[in-house]
């Protein structure tokens, strides 16, 4: 008898849904200095102000702009990535902070400055389950 596979965030606490059900990044901002970052930290310390204790949660923006990016023609070294080859991976600027991310579409279409929107992928799946990750793909 084949068994559902589960549905698994590659790594947990980067996104969650709002309250329209969208997607979203979830970042965290310092109450002291308002450096806004992503990933979430996990020492609740802000390494912009180097104070301890004031950092909040905080829904990031679901859209942004293509900073930069590559196009990945061989697997990376390490065993970690188990996507797709090529991919293209680059910096995305969203209204509070720049984060790095997988991007999805036509590579060939993609340019710097291009407006992007936070979507959610499968990366990969083994036996047991489906692994899922965050990227940016182009807004139509």
């Amino acid at each position: 008898m084949c068994m559902p596979k589960g549905k698994v965030p590659f790594k947990q606490g980067l996104w969650t849904k709002d309250e329209k059900g969208d997607y979203r990044l979830l970042g965290e901002k310092c109450s002291f200095c308002g450096e806004v970052f992503f990933p979430p930290t996990s020492n609740n310390f802000c390494s912009c102000c180097q104070k301890k204790d004031g950092i909040e949660k905080k829904l990031l923006a679901k859209e942004g702009e293509i900073s930069t990016f590559t196009i990945i023609r061989q697997s990376p070294s390490g065993g970690y990535y188990k996507g797709e080859i090529p991919f293209a991976y680059g910096l995305i600027d969203l209204p509070e902070v720049r984060v790095k991310s997988l991007l999805c579409n036509d590579y060939d279409k993609m340019s710097i400055g291009e407006k992007v929107s936070l979507t959610i992928i499968k990366i990969y799946e083994d036996d047991e389950n489906e692994y899922f990750t965050y990227a940016f793909q182009l807004v139509n």
